[in-house]
């Protein structure tokens, strides 16, 4: 039977790859090459690679915002709920109005138009298809530090 390959770090993770399993939850986008009709389960492998990410380049300032309004409305919806303090309902939804327009405005980063302004900056077309995850985030940093 053939081993089977599968991306293990963002080092080797092409972005394109990474991109969809991000929107799509599709774990079959760690395998390099051939996916097999029976999938293992590559969730602990995924949590690996995600935590390298996270370790390597951590959370941007809007996505910590956005974690922070959904974290004080789930607070305010369980005390309305839980104290029986309906007053506190109308605020806990315009929290998570704020957050759901935050996340509306971070979903407009697509990785096609990220890619095009990271392509006239270094001078050549980047290939997502083939760049890691690493590379690619790198140069983005590289990027954001040359223009100030």
């Amino acid at each position: 039977m053939e081993k089977l390959e599968i991306y293990s770090s963002i080092t080797e993770l092409p972005i394109w790859n990474f991109d969809v399993i991000n929107r799509t939850a599709d774990l079959s986008y760690l395998y390099i090459g051939k996916v097999p009709e029976e999938p293992a389960d590559l969730t602990e492998n995924w949590y690996k690679i995600y935590d390298e990410f996270l370790d390597e380049f951590g959370l941007t300032d809007k996505y910590k915002e956005l974690i922070r309004l959904k974290k004080k409305a789930v607070k305010l919806f369980a005390q309305a709920i839980l104290e029986d303090k309906r007053y506190l309902k109308p605020l806990a939804e315009v929290a998570w109005r704020r957050a759901e327009d935050l996340a509306n405005t971070l979903d407009g980063n697509n990785l096609s138009e990220t890619t095009a302004l990271l392509s006239k900056f270094m001078g050549y077309r980047i290939n997502i298809m083939e760049i890691p995850v690493m590379d690619f985030y790198s140069y983005i940093k590289l990027m954001e530090k040359s223009r100030g």
